[in-house]
């Protein structure tokens, strides 16, 4: 679809409830909102691994739209580049790029 269709109820599309997930996909949802990231530990890590049964669960044309509060909270910061780069190397190693 070309449109990307992202609303205010998707926190659910992503948790364990098949339905909710089924009935997303049937209204044509392609974007999902992604809560919960780790912050960043006092030497800058962070263990993503809370994030791998709702990475799981993103469809196969799905998009992730992701928010830091954290970052929204005290701007970006040059000590979050370890953060950032973690983040990108276990999406990736969960098979989802830049470009999803």
């Amino acid at each position: 679809m070309p449109i990307a269709v992202y609303h205010f109820d998707y926190s659910r599309g992503l948790s364990e409830n098949r339905d909710y997930m089924s009935d997303l996909k049937r209204c044509h949802t392609s974007v999902f909102h992604l809560t919960g990231i780790p912050n960043p530990d006092d030497d800058d890590h962070a263990d993503f691994s809370s994030l791998n049964s709702v990475l799981r669960r993103l469809p196969e044309d799905g998009e992730l739209v992701m928010e830091v509060w954290f970052m929204r909270l005290a701007g970006w910061q040059p000590r979050f580049a370890t953060w950032i780069r973690e983040l990108a190397d276990h999406m990736k190693s969960r098979g989802l790029g830049y470009d999803r």
